[in-house]
């Protein structure tokens, strides 16, 4: 969970929420909660709320002044403004937040509780980061998925088919539970198929988060589920770019990073990272070893030698530089904010500005040759030099949307692109621009073009608007892209490269399909992990139960083992994934894990995006984040559900559960004052349901985000319950098919093989070993081997009935001597099946 600290004397929740710095949207404003609903959402680029304010960036303030709405104009310039929420909510009814007097002049609004602030230094926001945690916030488009209602067929199951839900959740087995832990929190070793690793940490920036990926992976594959891997970027990737006239040599840009190719994009390497927090806007290859990057604060660097080397150049300016442009490897372009053109002869030994007649931020550059060229921006601006750029002139481009990109065929035909649909063409070197008319708002980003025919334009939502005429018609078509495109660089029919928010593709049809590319880029993606459980009756009806698994402390990258803080939700949605395996449901349960949460719901935010885009119904998400501590041992939870109304019923819904299962669990539904720092926001935001499930903020966990959050600080009990109430709601939200679970009540065979988790692991001197046979098998082999390979006891060899069995070994070895302490496997084997686990005996 991302956002606890302590002091001396009292706690705070100091929530720290970055809304933009990738952003397109124009304004921050401040709203009334009950005037929000009153936005037009294709306004709307980012929400956060508290408990009386909705916070939003949206493109233009005059839908608001039309509507004479109540707001207040936070800042004039998210696009490259950075914004941070810091957020007090009590534990002990204390109200006040404290922050450096620092910051006060940062400060664009504050209450007694919460603070807006604007740019803050690095190094305070380390200091701040270093007592109470940040949470970044990626500016996606705001796309609400107005879900509303629950089906009410499933808040009307509470006495439906109950024995099979009482049989359900006192399967919850405390074995099972400690067994995933004990990996997760690298307290004890785990196999990972070829030998015997360890999770040190499961923080996100860290190498052993793939440790901790795979071994989810692996746990929820042996249960018989197919795990989908949904990838994502912590960054934006805003600019892909290659070598006019090849197809091998290419680059990427994006916040902090710069990435190269000399493989046509099979492989990329990591050629520079920024340590500063530049974010690079633009590059331009000029050729396989020379290319140029801009970006915020000036920054200006280029390669000579295909990348293995950037050199930073002196700019004469300290703004956001958006784009830049060459004619040849000496003479060049670059365009940035206040009407700024740079430009060099020389190959960037020197760099000077230009006078403009414009102050609009410039996004995009154009030159058809070393003389004539077009720079484009805010506020419909276009300006033109017929003089490589010693002065220039404003053109009348008839439009104030904001303008992103320009491309010329040819000294006389060109077009610009923007926001709200705007495609304007010229055939008199840009002396006139006439609009074209398309179907649709489209924020329109990029354009290329292949020929003097074929050309695209990509924009934020994943379509493309496409010509084969030379741009005299326009249509827009759809794709299977439902991320943010920032760029697009055509370099044949066969070669097409896209990248943007969690984003990297190539087609090889010219954009009829794409094939995914983000994950070829290192250290560019984590991935979310979802197990499915298909619905009979209703498989379009979606429930998640979800947790995420990557942890921190105060020392993240050699140690956060992070028992609680989130190993004790992951392994809840895994030990749920094993018990409703043995079911049908007439409704689809996905089991998600979520990866970057601590870093600011980054991989909830780009899975909940992705499913709102594609149109998902789910009908209700059961966050679970931090359920196994309960240090005065008084049962207290808390269910956060927060003002929507459908959550609100899956919230009661959940607490009825408590009491109709006699759990000993002691709820507070909090809907007003809700905490959001943690996944279940991520679909807030997108309009679904979804609640989170954790343990009472007033006997915090005091091991939070340190080396010490272990197993030895977990509540068994008050897990199990915790634990039980998660696994029970979701099977009875989701709804039982009594017409092919029958069976199993009457005959419990198991579904398939399976070697359950040894108990108690490590042992002294005896185990208990269970596993299920779906049926009849001639022979049945269980047997114990050491670390080296040797066979020390064959327990089982014999026919067994389907069903689920038990034995024991007691550590007597085959001569029937006592084994001696260490790491043994267990193996059981069918002719058709083989699992094993690892079992230590401890003297």
């Amino acid at each position: 969970m991302a956002k606890i600290t302590s002091t001396s004397l009292r706690f705070f929740f100091l929530f720290i929420i970055l809304l933009s710095g990738q952003g397109f949207a124009q304004y921050l404003i401040k709203i009334p909660m009950d005037e929000f609903k009153n936005l037009e959402s294709s306004n709307i680029w980012r929400v956060h709320w508290n408990e009386n304010w909705m916070f939003v960036e949206v493109s233009s303030l005059q839908p608001l002044t039309e509507r004479s709405l109540d707001f207040q104009i936070l800042d004039d310039d998210t696009e490259t403004d950075k914004f941070y929420q810091i957020e007090s909510s009590s534990i002990n009814q204390i109200q006040f937040l404290e922050l450096p007097d620092s910051l006060e002049s940062l400060i664009l609004w504050r209450d007694k509780k919460s603070a807006l602030l604007r740019n803050p230094p690095y190094d305070i926001l380390e200091t701040i980061s270093a007592r109470y945690f940040t949470e970044r916030i990626l500016c996606y488009p705001y796309r609400p998925h107005g879900n509303e209602s629950l089906p009410s067929r499933n808040l009307h199951l509470k006495k439906f088919r109950s024995g099979i839900i009482q049989s359900i959740i006192d399967s919850v087995k405390l074995d099972e539970l400690y067994y995933t832990q004990q990996h997760l929190t690298g307290e004890e070793p785990f196999w990972n198929g070829t030998q015997y690793d360890s999770i040190m940490t499961r923080y996100s920036y860290s190498i052993e988060i793939y440790k901790a990926e795979n071994y989810i992976q692996m746990r929820l594959e042996e249960m018989g589920y197919i795990v989908e891997k949904h990838p994502f970027s912590t960054s934006s990737l805003n600019d892909v770019q290659f070598v006019t006239g090849e197809t091998n040599s290419g680059w990427i840009v994006g916040e902090e990073i710069i990435y190269g190719t000399s493989d046509g994009g099979q492989t990329w390497s990591i050629q520079y990272r920024d340590n500063l927090g530049v974010n690079f806007r633009s590059i331009f290859p000029v050729n396989n070893k020379i290319a140029y990057t801009v970006g915020e604060n000036g920054t200006i660097l280029k390669t000579s030698d295909g990348g293995s080397i950037w050199h930073s150049q002196v700019s004469p300016v300290y703004i956001h530089l958006f784009g830049v442009y060459f004619h040849d490897e000496y003479i060049g372009w670059i365009c940035g904010d206040s009407g700024t053109i740079l430009k060099t002869t020389n190959g960037g030994q020197t760099w000077i500005g230009s006078n403009t007649p414009t102050t609009s931020r410039l996004y995009d550059v154009y030159f058809t040759s070393k003389n004539a060229g077009w720079a484009v921006g805010r506020d419909g601006t276009i300006i033109h030099t017929g003089d490589g750029g010693e002065t220039w002139i404003k053109q009348i481009s008839g439009t104030n949307e904001r303008l992103y990109g320009v491309h010329f065929l040819s000294p006389t035909t060109g077009f610009a692109i923007g926001w709200n649909g705007t495609i304007l063409e010229t055939n008199d070197g840009g002396n006139t621009w006439t609009s074209h008319l398309i179907q649709g708002n489209e924020h329109f980003i990029d354009i290329d073009f292949l020929d003097k025919n074929n050309g695209l334009i990509a924009s934020l939502n994943g379509t493309f608007a496409a010509t084969n005429d030379g741009g005299d018609n326009w249509i827009l078509n759809s794709s299977n892209i439902h991320e943010d495109i920032y760029a697009i660089d055509i370099l044949n029919e066969n070669h097409v490269w896209i990248s943007g928010s969690s984003l990297v593709a190539q087609s090889n049809n010219f954009v009829k399909s794409w094939h995914m590319k983000l994950a070829n880029l290192p250290e560019a993606t984590l991935n979310n992990l979802i197990a499915t459980l298909p619905g009979t009756s209703f498989p379009d009806d979606i429930y998640i139960l979800c947790a995420h698994y990557d942890a921190t402390s105060n020392m993240p990258m050699l140690r956060a083992p992070g028992a609680d803080d989130n190993g004790s939700g992951t392994a809840a949605v895994i030990e749920a994934a094993r018990l409703l395996a043995e079911y049908n449901f007439k409704s689809t349960i996905k089991f998600a894990l979520f990866a970057a949460e601590e870093q600011g719901l980054i991989g909830s935010r780009a899975y909940a995006n992705h499913v709102a885009v594609l149109g998902d119904q789910i009908f209700g998400v059961i966050n679970m984040d931090m359920i196994g501590y309960d240090g005065n041992n008084d049962g207290h939870m808390d269910i956060h559900s927060g003002t929507m109304l459908s959550s609100q019923l899956i919230g009661d819904f959940i607490v009825d559960n408590i009491s109709d299962w006699g759990l000993a669990l002691v709820s507070d539904h909090r809907t007003i004052g809700a905490s959001g720092a943690s996944d279940h926001r991520a679909f807030w935001e997108v309009g679904y349901p979804a609640i989170m499930l954790i343990e009472d903020f007033s006997d915090f966990n005091p091991f939070y985000h340190k080396t010490t959050d272990l197993l030895s600080a977990i509540n068994s009990p008050y897990y199990r319950e915790m634990t039980r109430l998660a696994v029970g709601s979701i099977a009875l939200l989701a709804e039982i098919d009594s017409t092919t679970t029958s069976a199993v009540e009457v005959t419990n065979i198991p579904k398939k093989f399976f070697l359950y988790s040894p108990y108690p692991n490590p042992f002294n001197p005896s185990v208990n070993i269970q596993f299920d046979l779906p049926a009849a098998a001639e022979a049945v082999h269980l047997e114990i081997f050491d670390i080296l390979g040797r066979r020390v006891r064959h327990l089982l060899n014999e026919r067994m009935e389907a069903g689920q069995h038990k034995t024991i070994w007691n550590s007597i070895t085959e001569t029937g001597s006592q084994a001696p302490s260490g790491v043994y496997i267990l193996r059981l084997k069918t002719k058709k099946n083989i699992q094993t686990k690892k079992i230590v005996l401890m003297k």
